[in-house]
């Protein structure tokens, strides 16, 4: 029995541009510039409203080298570089903070004064040797009366336990952050769940109405994630070059965090770490490009973590995302000591995600000659219920497997009118690889896709999948006609497989057609596989003479036929 839901994902497929609906949100932003211009030579407190302050020359501090404690500041480090934390080893200290005094994890740090409309621009920012753990390049947030902040033109060097290069910390959306380039060469993270060591960080934004802009920025190097926002007002993540150097579980180029973001244009390509990760609702990840490989030696798992790389992953968290896009991306994951997966889907149950429209590669690297035995997979997919998940017109390609059930299993999904390509296996490439174990999978289907390479039939199955199965389906759609081209009127059709006695049965869709959408194999544990062609296709119609034939193999080529009428 074929499940409904399939019927209204072949016309979504078929239509697929019904489903997108890009809103590019406008954002606000201060039109207050500072009337004044005051140049410096030094460090210090820089609490004069409506100023742009330009630095002279190079400068370095003992501790924290600016604290911005006015409205409408503009510190222009005008090419120069600002050294900070020089000598001060006991607390935190920072390039440029700007803050309230009640904030116990500054103290020590200038604080205070009003922070509206600040921006910090064109210069380098270099964190001493030795340093205190979270001692961030920028450090705004936790304050009364903040705005967004503009941060662009800057070039950051981090090295200290949990330090950040840019961290922001509840401020209400607006901030545009870009152009930067942050040289994060941090190595130790003490909670890698507060995702300490990112290098953007923009948190704590929950209630933010004005969308955030983080955009042109480098990343190189980190020991977790590249950036990381949870604005949910439509923020837009987008033209970033990020390659950092994973050693914490977890570690992603981008973590949409928060709702409706849009993520795209980035090129994500860590030396070890995952791609792009999204478990909020109403988010979109387009037209980025993602190749990943990680680590054997993150530090939680004292080697790969499970699955080692992602190229992007969408998962609940708790947060049950709905409204989720993934189009328009090229994604390769490399396996070499850990495994890989191009797309990965966890813990979604019954959630709306369409996934359309991009290429995913999933391969197994060389090491020291000899191929990489871990598992190289196209679409992974661990304690999912697919009711609302779509997965259609996408290219996938994959070493070991397109389609991989973790052991957490799952069911209802479909794949619909995908290209499927062999990979390094060739024929011997595996369509579905089965690992379950707390309970079997069943009613995933292929529904018209195309093979490159290798047969549907082949699958793998673990030693605990139970009575897992799979189908692969195919629409036969039949255009019916009379001796003088008209449409039969009362038009019908029963499609007999050649395993069932009870025939599937169609009637008109109105145009003199009839669309099925048939079975044409199943594959079981345990089982041998199960072919249910040919079909015997009878048309009837009143007045006309019934029309039976066989049907070898259902394509997606449309089938004409004519029936004699009186």
């Amino acid at each position: 029995m074929i499940p409904a839901v399939i019927v209204g994902l072949l016309l979504l497929s078929a239509h697929p541009s019904s489903a997108i609906g890009i809103h590019q949100p406008g954002v606000e932003r201060s039109t207050t510039r500072p009337l004044h211009i005051q140049k410096i030579g030094a460090c210090g407190v820089l609490r004069r409203a409506d100023v742009t302050y330009v630095l002279e020359k190079d400068v370095s501090s003992a501790g924290t080298c600016f604290s911005i404690q006015a409205d409408n500041v503009t510190l222009d480090l005008n090419g120069h570089t600002v050294t900070y934390g020089a000598s001060v080893k006991k607390h935190p200290v920072f390039g440029v903070l700007s803050a309230d005094c009640w904030f116990k994890p500054i103290v020590g740090n200038p604080c205070g004064g009003d922070h509206r409309h600040i921006e910090i621009m064109n210069g380098k920012i270099v964190q001493g040797a030795g340093v205190a753990p979270f001692s961030h390049a920028v450090r705004m947030g936790q304050g009364t009366d903040f705005t967004g902040v503009k941060i662009h033109g800057l070039d950051i060097t981090i090295a200290a336990e949990n330090s950040m290069g840019i961290y922001t910390e509840y401020l209400p959306g607006g901030s545009d952050i870009y152009n930067n380039t942050i040289h994060n060469n941090v190595k130790v993270v003490s909670d890698r769940m507060q995702f300490w060591g990112t290098s953007i960080k923009l948190d704590n934004e929950g209630k933010a109405r004005i969308p955030d802009l983080i955009h042109n920025n480098v990343v190189i190097g980190g020991p977790e994630l590249g950036i990381r926002d949870d604005n949910p007002a439509g923020t837009r993540i987008y033209d970033n070059d990020i390659s950092q150097n994973a050693t914490y579980a977890n570690g992603f180029c981008i973590d949409a965090a928060g709702d409706n973001m849009l993520v795209y244009h980035n090129h994500c390509h860590p030396i070890h770490g995952r791609g792009l990760h999204a478990d909020h609702s109403g988010v979109q990840i387009f037209d980025n490009v993602v190749e990943t490989v990680d680590s054997n030696q993150i530090q939680e798992y004292h080697g790969c973590e499970i699955h080692g790389t992602y190229g992007i992953q969408v998962e609940s968290d708790n947060f049950n995302p709905t409204n989720v896009r993934v189009y328009g991306n090229h994604v390769i994951v490399h396996a070499a000591q850990c495994g890989a997966d191009a797309m990965r889907l966890t813990d979604l149950k019954g959630a709306d995600i369409q996934i359309y429209n991009n290429t995913f590669i999933a391969v197994q690297d060389k090491i020291n000659g000899v191929y990489s035995t871990r598992g190289a997979y196209g679409l992974s997919v661990g304690n999912v219920v697919g009711t609302h998940l779509r997965f259609y017109n996408n290219v996938v390609r994959a070493d070991t497997a397109i389609f991989y059930m973790d052991w957490d299993s799952g069911g209802d999904i479909t794949l619909a009118n995908n290209t499927f390509e062999a990979g390094r296996q060739g024929s011997s490439t595996q369509l579905a690889y089965f690992g379950t174990g707390v309970a079997p999978s069943y009613g995933n289907f292929f529904l018209d896709d195309t093979y490159q390479g290798f047969s549907p039939d082949s699958a793998r199955f673990g030693p605990y999948t139970g009575d897992s199965w799979y189908g692969v389906l195919q629409t036969l759609h039949i255009r019916v006609t009379g001796k003088n081209g008209d449409t039969p009127k009362g038009l019908s059709a029963t499609a007999l497989d050649a395993v069932d006695a009870a025939p599937h049965k169609r009637s008109d869709e109105g145009v003199g057609e009839i669309r099925f959408i048939l079975p044409v194999l199943r594959i079981e544990n345990k089982k041998p596989p199960v072919s249910y062609l040919p079909y015997r296709i009878t048309l009837q119609a009143p007045g006309c003479s019934n029309d039976t034939f066989e049907v070898p193999t259902p394509t997606s080529d449309t089938l004409s036929r004519q029936m004699a009428c009186h």
